[in-house]
């Protein structure tokens, strides 16, 4: 884990998940719960290379999406497990539908150039209706722009990848410039 000093005492009573990409997020978020404080340094004092083979860089594929739901999922088990889950809650299930987004968004930008197409598109239809349903049954409260956000997430599975593509890339100009400049 990178850019981050633990405490060993507390380092040591977490467990990274095995066999999925993100391991760090989950981990972060239990070491998080259990310390009482964190010091934040503004300096910078790393540098990272960043590889086109590296995890992040990737081009969209089925466990990318697969593994940030089960990311997902281990987060809000460890959230629930805290004294205090409600507003982690929310925050977990905001950020995973912002990487939906992203993933989304390198699906329509992406997808053509995968041999595995359909099998990703039908993966992140699959993922989303699973957030929708842990959404439902821990019942997290979602502001009016999140519940928008899911329509558009699910919009390709209601009016076809090919023409739901042409429109969120219109929305969401500025976000996929973005994501194809991390790539570079």
């Amino acid at each position: 884990m990178w850019a981050k000093l633990y405490r060993t005492n507390i380092a040591k009573e977490i467990a990274f998940p095995t066999g999925v990409w993100f391991e760090d997020r989950p981990y972060l978020l239990r070491y998080l719960l259990r310390t009482e404080r964190v010091i934040l340094i503004a300096d910078n004092l790393l540098h990272i290379h960043n590889r086109k083979n590296s995890i992040t860089r990737q081009l969209i594929n089925t466990r990318r999406i697969t593994d940030l739901q089960i990311i997902f999922e281990t987060e809000i088990e460890a959230v629930q497990q805290s004294i205090i889950p409600k507003p982690y809650k929310y925050v977990i299930t905001k950020h995973h539908m912002h990487t939906l987004l992203d993933n989304l968004l390198l699906i329509i930008d992406e997808g053509s150039k995968s041999t595995e197409r359909h099998q990703i598109q039908k993966c992140f239809i699959s993922s989303v209706r699973q957030t929708i349903k842990i959404i439902k049954k821990e019942n997290i409260k979602l502001l009016y722009k999140d519940v928008l956000m899911l329509q558009l997430l699910l919009l390709p599975n209601k009016i076809g990848w090919f023409l739901s593509g042409k429109i969120i890339l219109k929305i969401c100009e500025e976000r996929i410039q973005a994501i194809r400049n991390k790539k570079a």
